[in-house]
C-alpha cells in the first residue's frame, strides 16, 4: 500500500512539472511571437522562410519553458 501511495505521488509530481513545462512553453512563445510580430504577414517573404522562423521559435520557447520550469517550478 505504501509503495502504490509514492507511486502516486510521483506521478501527481510529474503530471505538475509536465504541466509547469508546457505553460512555461506557450506562454514564452506568445510572448516572443509578438515581439517578432505575427501580424507581419504582409511583408512578401516565402512560406518556407516563415515557418522555418516559427519552428525555431517553438524549439526556442520548448527550451525556455523546460529552464524555466527547472528555476521557478514548484518544490
Amino acid at each position: 500500500m505504501v509503495k502504490r501511495e509514492k507511486s502516486k505521488q510521483k506521478n501527481l509530481g510529474i503530471y505538475s512539472s509536465l504541466k509547469s513545462v508546457i505553460i512555461n512553453t506557450v506562454s514564452f512563445f506568445v510572448m516572443s511571437s509578438i515581439v517578432v510580430g505575427i501580424s507581419n504577414w504582409s511583408e512578401s517573404q516565402s512560406l518556407i522562410l516563415k515557418t522555418s522562423e516559427y519552428l525555431g521559435l517553438i524549439g526556442g520557447s520548448l527550451i525556455a519553458g523546460i529552464i524555466m520550469s527547472f528555476f521557478f517550478g514548484e518544490k
